[in-house]
């Protein structure tokens, strides 16, 4: 351990508990949300548990793994895919290649998360990943969250608090656009970025919603957390303003999702083998019991894809606009 490390230690430390206690909070969140046989739990259940398992997987990620230049930059870029497409199932593989929305390799990975999600098998991979010890040194510092799963104890814990989601109804979207780059909770979670994050409770979601009101409850629900409770009035000018923001955020995204792709380059190249791995250890893969990629393609579902994007359009925004208004006051 460099000394570095060593001095960072007592602050992953406290980052590794909040994870653990995010986790918690997040399962429990889910286990007691309105779901049944015919309905997922809702999707801003399902965007916070999302948010809790990316930070987990860029917790500690090496410098080489974020795109270049951005380890410590305000909006860091991290990038697990070379590591999980090692040893992702080949279904899993296929299925991501064939989401035409997907263009970037942090597209990739956080496909790669809510797919296992929806499939039930996040314990499955982690079990797979932690027996890999050459290859997870390689990727993840000593402190990383998910070095730390090799320690029986620790271990337990954390299969135990996850155990639940091996049977739950989850339904996340994988083939957005919006999941090309990162959104800010994550990011603070595994302690890359300031701020405080979307937490699991602030976004309610009704059993018995009017019909055609769903949207509009979404984007407000969202809202409360990101933006001062006068500026919710609907005629307000504060709010106006903020439509035409998400507007102009938007067609930003959407100009820019081309060249996202060409910026996945790394410090050190050398380091990820994009060779024929991902199949090579998919017959490793089956041997632990990792379900193929389901026939069903619930993450097509335009009402769940609708909802998860709203709450990510707003986080951005929030955290957009918090950093303007920053800037506006450092400068009077």
């Amino acid at each position: 351990m460099s000394v570095e490390e060593r001095k960072d230690g007592p602050k992953q430390e406290k980052i590794r508990n909040n994870l653990t206690k995010d986790l918690e909070t997040v399962v429990k969140a889910a286990i007691t949300s309105p779901y049944s046989s015919t309905e997922n739990i809702p999707s801003e259940i399902t965007q916070n548990l999302c948010n809790s398992i990316e930070a987990i997987f860029i917790h500690g990620l090496r410098d080489p793994f974020f795109l270049k230049g951005t380890r410590y930059s305000k909006y860091p870029e991290p990038n697990f895919w070379p590591f999980v497409s090692k040893y992702s199932h080949k279904d899993i593989i296929f299925q991501i290649t064939r989401h035409q929305q997907i263009k970037t390799e942090i597209g990739k990975s956080r496909a790669w998360i809510r797919i296992i999600l929806n499939e039930n098998s996040l314990n499955h991979y982690l079990d797979l990943l932690s027996a890999e010890k050459n290859a997870i040194q390689q990727f993840y510092g000593e402190e990383a969250f998910l070095r730390y799963l090799g320690d029986n104890e620790y271990s337990e814990r954390i299969r135990g608090i996850l155990k639940p989601l091996s049977k739950l109804p989850i339904c996340a979207a994988t083939n957005s656009s919006f999941l090309n780059t990162w959104t800010p909770t994550p990011l603070i979670l595994a302690g890359l970025m300031d701020g405080k994050p979307l937490k699991v409770g602030t976004l309610q979601s009704r059993r018995n919603p009017r019909k055609g009101s769903e949207t509009e409850e979404i984007a407000i629900s969202a809202l409360d957390v990101l933006v001062p409770e006068e500026d919710h009035d609907i005629g307000s000018p504060n709010r106006l303003r903020r439509k035409r923001l998400v507007s102009r955020a938007t067609q930003r995204m959407s100009s820019n999702s081309e060249d996202d792709d060409r910026s996945s380059t790394y410090s050190h190249p050398s380091l990820l083998d994009t060779g024929d791995m991902g199949y090579q250890h998919a017959a490793f893969s089956s041997k632990v019991n990792i379900p193929p990629s389901s026939a069903i393609d619930c993450y097509s579902s335009k009402k769940t894809a609708f909802k998860e994007l709203e709450i990510a359009k707003f986080e951005r925004v929030g955290f957009a606009r918090r950093d303007y208004f920053k800037s506006r006051i450092k400068s009077k």
